[in-house]
């Protein structure tokens, strides 16, 4: 398999997802200036399931991408995080207007933060399988398609899924959560 540059095997597939959550950013944030409440409220709502959508599978592309230009397992995992880590930076820079630096980085732990990291790696895991098992195919590649690695990966992601889903959405994690925001800023 032919290794690209970096440039292309690892930066144009980050920088695709970032631009294109930028773009979407500037959208929804600015879409309040329309002067028609309707179309300013579509254009917020499809711009706002759009961008979600965006930080989402970024890592998704983004890996599959890095994966078959030839980028290191580094290179992958680190262009997969690229617009999903500019997301949870951009929050937290949002919500420093109001927080203290110690709140902020504390806000950085909360479950949606959480949740998107574990499904990053967990896309990242599945993209590697998938990447294998097609490098296999094409017999430019031998070894298993599936190794402990990937799948601890999947699974981390289920089981914080699950905890999420069974402690009633979050809300149980949300008082431990505030338990310890008032024992470290209270």
């Amino acid at each position: 398999m032919e290794k690209w540059s970096f440039m292309s095997r690892a930066v144009i597939p980050a920088a695709l997802p970032l631009l294109a959550m930028i773009v979407l950013e500037l959208i929804y944030y600015n879409s309040w200036r329309i002067d028609n409440y309707g179309l300013h409220q579509g254009i917020a709502f499809i711009s706002g399931i759009i961008l979600f959508a965006v930080i989402a599978l970024a890592p998704a592309y983004t890996y599959s991408v890095a994966f078959f230009r030839g980028a290191t397992q580094a290179e992958r995992i680190i262009a997969s995080l690229v617009t999903p880590l500019a997301w949870l930076i951009k929050e937290l820079y949002r919500v420093s207007e109001f927080f203290t630096l110690g709140e902020t980085f504390y806000y950085g732990l909360s479950s949606i933060f959480l949740l998107s990291l574990f499904g990053s790696l967990a896309l990242m895991a599945i993209c590697e399988m998938i990447g294998r098992q097609r490098l296999n195919k094409r017999g430019l590649r031998t070894g298993p398609v599936i190794t402990a690695i990937p799948v601890a990966a999947i699974a981390a992601d289920i089981v914080v899924a699950l905890l999420f889903f069974a402690w009633g959405m979050g809300v149980h994690g949300f008082y431990i959560y505030m338990k310890g925001y008032r024992l470290l800023f209270l």
